[in-house]
């Protein structure tokens, strides 16, 4: 015998009369009418969660993009991790990592698409304008409201790996 739903208490059948049988159809026609709007209630509350899960998860992955390309880390709590960029001819990503005296530091992702940009005009450079176009043309996003600002801001954190060579003009070390 399955178990009684909390709230619900079991209708006592009576001996097979006309107004009995009656009285209990009506009673189990209220019951039903109740568990029917009960049902009603739970599915709008489910699709609510649904609805409200699909946002944070949304939010969630958008910023774990934006990390990832800004800072090159991923969420380490949802078990992602950065997507390693592939350079099209099939060669190993050297720039995973750089050493700087004894400490190994990790690129931003960001970074090392521009080094990879770079690497296909080496020796000579590029405006980050130009930069910035071929990033998009990549599918590389630039995040912040000024992607360009955001661009040189991350190729001058890392004078290590990229040169100055004129007004707004980079190249590879």
């Amino acid at each position: 015998m399955s178990p009684i739903p909390e709230g619900y208490a079991p209708l006592t059948r009576k001996a097979p009369n006309t107004e009995g049988n009656s009285d209990l159809e009506m009673r189990l026609r209220q019951e039903l009418a109740a568990l029917s709007k009960r049902l009603h209630e739970c599915n709008q509350r489910v699709e609510e969660q649904m609805r409200e899960r699909d946002i944070v998860r949304e939010q969630h992955d958008a910023l774990r993009r934006y990390i990832e390309i800004s800072f090159g880390l991923a969420d380490e709590e949802a078990g992602s991790r950065p997507k390693e960029s592939k350079p099209e001819d099939g060669a190993a990503d050297e720039t995973k990592s750089q050493t700087t005296g004894s400490q190994q530091v990790r690129l931003p992702l960001l970074v090392r698409q521009v080094e990879a940009v770079l690497s296909e005009v080496r020796p000579n450079g590029l405006h980050y304008r130009e930069i910035l176009s071929r990033l998009e043309k990549r599918g590389v996003p630039v995040p912040g409201s000024n992607p360009g600002a955001n661009l040189l801001a991350h190729i001058t954190r890392f004078p290590q790996l990229f040169e100055r060579i004129g007004k707004g003009c980079y190249r590879l070390r």
